[in-house]
């Protein structure tokens, strides 16, 4: 539910109903439901976060799209195609097919978007080229598909996630592109990224990709297509980086994560998405 206006009050059926969401979302136990992106055959997964943790197709497979990242905003799940960079589509969420597409407009900086975050109405997105370069934090316009650049993160690979923590109104965002993953937080203003430290697991760095705060406040993160432990889900703390592997998810091929869950102020809610395709470089 999204309250444009400011808090609102609620009768109590509302409530209930609300309440009955919010526990479809997030467990009493501390476990959450998110969105994920199998790369292999293009469909739209449910992980729930349990240990290990279990996944529910729901479908999709409409497309030869390659979708290297989804981000839920209003009850829809957009996603960054990298196959033609031009598009980024719109995906029923109880389905998983592609309902609408929009054209963007790329600014000189780059031409592909590999992560996505809305915070409140503002769709916000990693900018680079294919071809590899600068990686710029940017904003899409919902309406007319423009991008628009906010300033150089000053990181020398993509962005392969990106998720907006409430409690501490911060962005974090994980680099991708093959190298060792690390975890950064993103200034809104500028656009310039500060390292928190090497994503690491029993203290050895790794490759991830896909960023994700639950509805649960755990930051949720996936093994990226070239580290041994591809199709893990694992927790990443947001103060050291520090990794914890949850288990497989048996999904073939998981690249981006995303959560709808419902936030009772002006604006979307803050679900992340996130992942880096492998063919794009």
């Amino acid at each position: 539910m999204i309250c444009r206006g400011g808090f609102k009050k609620v009768s109590a059926v509302s409530l209930f109903l609300m309440t009955t969401l919010l526990v479809a979302t997030g467990t009493a136990e501390g476990q959450t439901t998110l969105y994920a992106v199998d790369q292999s055959a293009n469909e739209l997964w449910s992980i729930s976060t349990s240990t290990p943790p279990t996944s529910t197709l729901i479908g999709g497979a409409n497309s030869t799209v390659i979708l290297a990242e989804i981000e839920e905003g209003g009850g829809v799940i957009y996603g960054a195609d990298t196959d033609v960079n031009s598009l980024l589509h719109q995906i029923d969420r109880t389905t998983g097919v592609i309902f609408d597409s929009l054209m963007l407009s790329f600014p000189p900086e780059g031409d592909v978007l590999t992560s996505l975050e809305f915070v409140q109405s503002t769709l916000y997105a990693g900018l680079t080229t294919e071809g590899g370069g600068e990686t710029y934090l940017s904003t899409v316009d919902l309406a007319s598909g423009l991008v628009t650049v906010v300033g150089p993160t000053n990181v020398g690979s993509p962005l392969g996630g990106l998720t907006y923590d409430l409690s501490r109104s911060t962005m974090f965002a994980i680099s991708a592109g093959g190298s060792a993953a690390e975890l950064l937080t993103i200034d809104l203003g500028s656009g310039a990224a500060t390292s928190v430290g090497l994503v690491k697991l029993n203290n050895e760095s790794f490759g991830a990709t896909a960023l994700e705060f639950g509805v649960d406040g755990v930051l949720y993160a996936l093994a990226n297509l070239n580290d041994p432990l591809f199709g893990h889900l694992l927790t990443v703390d947001p103060d050291t980086a520090m990794a914890t592997d949850l288990g497989s998810t048996s999904i073939p091929g998981p690249i981006a994560l995303t959560e709808g869950s419902l936030i009772f102020a002006d604006g979307f809610e803050s679900g992340d998405t996130s992942a880096w395709s492998s063919s794009v470089p």
